[in-house]
């Protein structure tokens, strides 16, 4: 019993791969085991206690309802987390082998940075879809792998299409990971001078192809949902194409805002220097080090044509991460759709052990060591901050429910919570915010800010009988002029009967601005 998985296991699977996996399960642990031993919802995680993707056909992603329920129909941290990290590995061994590293060291940092990455931290945040898209993030990186140059058997296009396909039907920003992973990739063979420039030719030819055809599959794959189910398109990030078109200026604005903002955790002049802030820096300065030695030590300076698209293919990079701009003017670009960030600290890795000296390389290794570990460490900072909101939301709640009980005369069948705003984590000056700055926005000091995340909660976590009112009838309380006559929550009458509704009266987002420490 078990022979097959036993060879397969000793025999089938290079010892690289086994290395670069279990590097990323062990830094995944050491990174994010806070959030997958603790339920530490976000405002988005009220709706998926039990897993439903609101609209998921509707915003494109066909897939993602089955990818999320390969770890079961509920929203379980530990389970879904350990899930993230299986895909992560797999990602890891599969990079490794793209770019044919051999080295067992390199291949640790290779699974560490992966995993520890702060898009892969921002993406625990909304732990309900995070293993669906972590797979996503497999599927594209298979992409390229089965797409390699020098690979010329058809059935291998054919899956690198359907991994395309597959990538974007659970979360289309993976797509830029593909996209990124497949320019770091072949300026890699471009230095290494192992093929002519008729075979770069023929694979770029075909890559795009690949590209174009997985597209046009999960582009007709995602109609026929659409079709099948009755759903419409979700306006959402402008997938209805209301604000489709190109727009170069805006998208290269936007481009250099969104890498500036992640490589300096936000705006400098303002926040101060920070010790993500420096490394980042450290790590950019030396990739263009890094980038003109491997030039000159390479042989791609006596081939003018090669440097070229070598030169081009870096130009292309930071418009690749950010290729939804290009598509889109209504795209906001998250963190976590800054994964493909990623693979260009992990080229970087790459061609310090394939071109730098000796002390280069030690420099490099502790390096990236130091920056592993700060990734780690702001990730558990993170998740601190998710407690603490979570702590405040439970007692928030808890106190909303007891004024509500010692009101209700029997009469109360539904909640409104009326005001309110949407009031981030976020503070300026705030002590210790900066090092977590680069994923804050999408950490908050209370889950009670607005009717539609309050009534959730209140509902899906704290079980209250109590029905949310319609979205109308917040409008019609507000307009009443009821907000005016009550006093902010916490205050004395900020919870009223009216009718048969619990009235409660959140605090404008300026009484509810937070500042820590």
């Amino acid at each position: 019993m078990g022979t097959i998985l036993t060879d397969i296991w000793r025999n089938r699977i290079k010892p690289d791969w086994k290395t670069a996996f279990f590097a990323a399960m062990t830094f995944g642990l050491f990174a994010h085991l806070y959030k997958f031993m603790n339920y530490l919802p976000n405002h988005d995680a009220l709706y998926c206690v039990f897993i439903n993707p609101p609209n998921a056909i509707g915003s494109g992603r066909w897939l993602l309802d089955a990818a999320c329920n390969l770890s079961s129909t509920f929203d379980l941290p530990w389970i879904r987390g350990l899930m993230a990290l299986f895909w992560i590995g797999l990602t890891a061994a599969v990079i490794t082998d793209i770019f044919r590293v051999e080295n067992r060291f390199v291949q640790i940092l290779i699974g560490g940075l992966l995993v520890t990455f702060p898009a892969v931290t921002n993406t625990f945040f909304f732990e309900f879809n995070a293993d669906a898209y972590m797979l996503a993030m497999l599927f594209s990186a298979l992409a390229v792998r089965f797409s390699s140059i020098g690979d010329s058997r058809a059935v291998y296009h054919v899956v690198a299409v359907l991994c395309i396909c597959c990538c974007c039907g659970i979360y289309q920003a993976y797509l830029s990971f593909a996209v990124v992973l497949a320019l770091c990739y072949l300026m890699s063979v471009l230095l290494s001078d192992e093929r002519s420039g008729r075979e770069i030719g023929k694979w770029i030819g075909k890559e795009i192809c690949v590209f174009l055809a997985g597209l046009l599959l999960y582009y007709l794959i995602w109609r026929v949902c659409l079709l099948c189910t009755g759903g419409e398109i979700n306006p959402y990030q402008g997938m209805d194409g209301s604000a489709a078109g190109f727009h170069p200026v805006y998208a290269i604005q936007q481009t250099v805002k969104t890498l500036l903002r992640f490589f300096l955790g936000g705006d400098v002049r303002k926040n101060g220097w920070t010790l993500y802030a420096a490394l980042n820096t450290i790590f950019l300065i030396g990739f263009i080090v890094l980038i003109i030695y491997s030039i000159k030590k390479s042989k791609l300076v006596k081939r003018p044509g090669m440097l070229l698209l070598f030169l081009f293919c870096l130009l292309l990079i930071p418009f690749a991460v950010c290729i939804w701009f290009f598509m889109s003017a209504s795209v906001e670009v998250h963190m976590l759709m800054l994964q493909s960030i990623a693979v260009i600290y992990i080229f970087c890795l790459v061609m310090t052990e394939e071109y730098a000296k000796t002390v280069g390389k030690q420099c490099a290794s502790a390096f990236f060591l130091l920056l592993i570990f700060k990734f780690s460490l702001q990730a558990n900072m993170s998740y601190f901050e998710m407690e603490l909101c979570e702590k405040r939301t439970e007692a928030t709640a808890t106190e909303i429910l007891s004024r509500i009980h010692d009101l209700d005369d029997g009469t109360v069948k539904r909640i409104a919570l009326i005001a309110g705003g949407d009031q981030s984590l976020v503070a300026e000056g705030a002590f210790g915010i900066n090092e977590i700055l680069v994923h804050a926005h999408q950490l908050r000091s209370n889950l009670i800010f607005d009717h539609n995340y309050a009534s959730m909660y209140l509902s899906q976590i704290m079980g209250s009988d109590y029905q949310g009112v319609s979205g109308e009838k917040i409008i019609e309380l507000e307009e009443s002029g009821l907000a005016e006559e009550m006093p902010s929550w916490p205050l004395a009458g900020s919870v009223q009967i009216v009718g048969d509704i619990a009235v409660v009266h959140l605090p404008s987002p300026e009484v509810q601005y937070y500042e820590m420490g």
